[in-house]
């Protein structure tokens, strides 16, 4: 078994603060800098697709791909990018065989983030779409955003869902 992560790398919002893509008249806009920015992150999948996840098949291996292009989508989506191009761009992607979705409510994801960080994350909790000044706030209503967006590709893209808020032993 072959297991890939797709790393977190830099925010979208870090890198265009970053490079100033919005300050003044060399600009790109916010929908062409974002748009921009989505296809390298989709560079990136396409990279592991083509030198990891390819391969390790060839070789009969079977591969877990962590958060894969799904994520991704629900992320450019909850961010307001036009549903038909996203679903375009992210189709060139290979299909998997089988998707398992680990639903787990904000709630509970707020407590596995604080055992493990401590802290949460600017970007995790949505704080750049202004849903609230309070990042605890944020944070509930973008995951919960998220997780309509991945109720919504799940009709789309079959699914598995794994109820993540009940014990292991359940």
């Amino acid at each position: 078994t072959v297991r890939t992560r797709q790393k977190n790398g830099k925010y979208y919002g870090d890198i265009v603060y970053e490079k100033k893509f919005f300050k003044g008249e060399q600009g790109l806009g916010v929908e062409k800098t974002f748009k921009n920015i989505v296809s390298f992150e989709l560079i990136r999948v396409l990279m592991a697709i083509e030198n990891i996840i390819i391969p390790s098949l060839r070789a009969g291996f079977i591969v877990l791909a962590d958060r894969y292009i799904y994520t991704l989508m629900a992320r450019d989506l909850v961010r307001g990018l036009d549903d038909k191009w996203v679903h375009n761009l992210y189709s060139i992607a290979l299909r998997p065989d089988a998707v398992f979705y680990l639903k787990l409510s904000p709630e509970k994801l707020i407590q596995r983030n604080f055992m493990k960080n401590h802290t949460l994350d600017y970007w995790e909790s949505g704080m750049d779409l202004g849903l609230s000044k309070d990042m605890f706030d944020s944070f509930v209503q973008y995951q919960k955003l998220l997780s309509d967006k991945f109720d919504d590709m799940r009709k789309s893209f079959d699914f598995t869902i794994v109820d993540s808020d009940q014990s292991v032993d359940s």
